[in-house]
């Protein structure tokens, strides 16, 4: 009992030593999933729109170009996300910002993988709403534009909810793996201090905090998924 207290006052101590470093990659994560979060909505949004409305004989019927799409978001969600970061992320970061170390660089490649990521959710989700509503939508003369934003996507917003839940999720377990590169981070803090210096108290410490924001971002997207559901 006494070895069991003495390790963890030991463990707390060290922790304690690490605050200020701790604090500063938990910062590092949020705006990393921020950003990249903001970069995936938009995007995927638009991408995941055009893959629908593409695909539907009554909207903006292409198949040639839904084709294209379909098969370029097909080929970017099979990448590795390492590979994805390597090469394209990184060489996109040092254009935009003329760096690809730091978390604001490492957010362009989260953001870019999620962007395709979330465009397959949202073509997903888009493609539950009922084919009478947007019968009824063109019955009554309503633009492409307007169903598509106005109907589908307020049809769709409880389902959508939950693809951004599970968007943000992904995120904050890709943006470990940014630390590899530069990107700093939890990712990268557990790199340096859980596994060089064989910290393992640090380790199960950044493991226990992530296990609990997961908790906390499933709860709230729950939340919100419910009250947008109509039904």
């Amino acid at each position: 009992m006494n070895d069991l207290l003495t390790s963890f006052y030991q463990a707390f101590d060290v922790i304690a030593e690490l605050k200020e470093d701790i604090l500063l990659a938990f910062g590092e994560t949020c705006l990393m999933v921020s950003i990249a979060t903001l970069i995936s909505v938009v995007f995927g949004t638009l991408m995941g729109m055009a893959l629908f409305s593409w695909s539907h004989p009554r909207l903006a019927y292409q198949p040639s170009a839904y084709r294209v799409l379909n098969y370029i978001v097909n080929v970017m969600r099979a990448l590795p996300f390492l590979v994805l970061t390597v090469i394209v992320g990184v060489p996109l970061s040092m254009l935009i910002l003329g760096t690809s170390i730091g978390p604001l660089p490492a957010s362009i490649p989260l953001g870019l993988s999620g962007a395709f990521f979330f465009a397959r959710l949202v073509d997903n989700s888009l493609r539950s709403v009922s084919p009478g509503i947007i019968e009824a939508a063109v019955a009554m003369g309503a633009k492409n534009s307007s169903i598509l934003f106005k109907v589908l996507l307020n049809e769709a917003r409880a389902r959508i909810a939950r693809d951004i839940t599970l968007l943000v999720i992904s995120i904050l377990s890709f943006s470990a793996t940014v630390g590899i590169i530069g990107g700093g981070g939890l990712g990268d803090f557990v790199l340096r201090y859980g596994y060089y210096r064989y910290l393992t108290e640090v380790l199960v410490f950044i493991i226990i905090i992530l296990i609990i924001i997961v908790t906390i971002i499933q709860a709230v997207g729950d939340f919100v998924a419910k009250r947008l559901d109509k039904h």
